[in-house]
């Protein structure tokens, strides 16, 4: 099984699945932007946190290909994402990008 959090920021809610029981080979965090990830890892004293962050879109097509890459070195495959959340990732674009 696997989770990917779309726009993690500074990934409260990666964390809160860390808490919940997820091993971090089941998660994945992403962003646009990687200083959110890295000003999370000061915020919560956690600089050693092994869940892989990838800086990517969700809009990106590389997306797949960067999420296997993300666990190939654990040896942990995924046949498929079961969980994809997109929670905060609206906070980072300008209102008149927010609209479908």
């Amino acid at each position: 099984m696997l989770h990917v959090d779309v726009g993690t920021a500074f990934g409260q809610d990666t964390r809160q699945l860390l808490l919940e029981g997820w091993s971090h080979e089941e998660l994945v965090a992403t962003d646009v932007i990687a200083e959110y990830w890295a000003l999370g890892k000061a915020l919560f004293m956690d600089q050693d946190l092994a869940v892989p962050f990838l800086t990517c879109s969700a809009a990106d097509n590389a997306l797949v290909s960067n999420l296997k890459a993300a666990h190939s070195p654990s040896g942990v495959t995924h046949d498929a994402t079961h969980f994809v959340w997109a929670g905060s990732d609206q906070t980072a674009f300008p209102p008149a990008k927010q609209k479908l």
